[in-house]
């Protein structure tokens, strides 16, 4: 079983994390029997530089939060799979579940690990 993560660390999830760009992949999960599901990212002593980096999110944004103010909302991040990588498992994917979450974010900023498009 993963180790809990501590309060103070840092998450982060790439993009603007709307409504959408939350509840598309949530249903996704949830069509193949996995729970709704969002993936985010989290290192317990480390800086959202270091966790960006380790990511490899293509996004140029991402929002940050910690695990404490996430569990503030009702919700836990559970590491998952790779180094680094962590899920939050909502019970739906209502506008109200989104919203809760999405408050838990501060704003938009530059992701730190971006390396650009590879189509320019």
């Amino acid at each position: 079983m993963p180790k809990k993560l501590p309060d103070e660390a840092f998450v982060i999830r790439g993009g603007y994390v709307t409504r959408t760009s939350l509840r598309k992949p949530a249903e996704r999960q949830h069509a193949l029997g996995k729970g709704y599901v969002i993936s985010v990212f989290s290192v317990a002593g480390k800086s959202v530089e270091e966790i960006a980096a380790v990511a490899g999110l293509p996004n140029e944004q991402i929002r940050v939060s910690t695990v404490g103010q996430i569990r503030a909302v009702g919700l836990d991040v559970v590491p998952e799979g790779r180094p680094g990588h962590a899920q939050v498992t909502f019970a739906d994917v209502s506008n109200k579940s989104l919203d809760m979450f999405r408050g838990a974010f501060g704003g938009v900023l530059d992701n730190p690990a971006y390396r650009g498009s590879d189509d320019g």
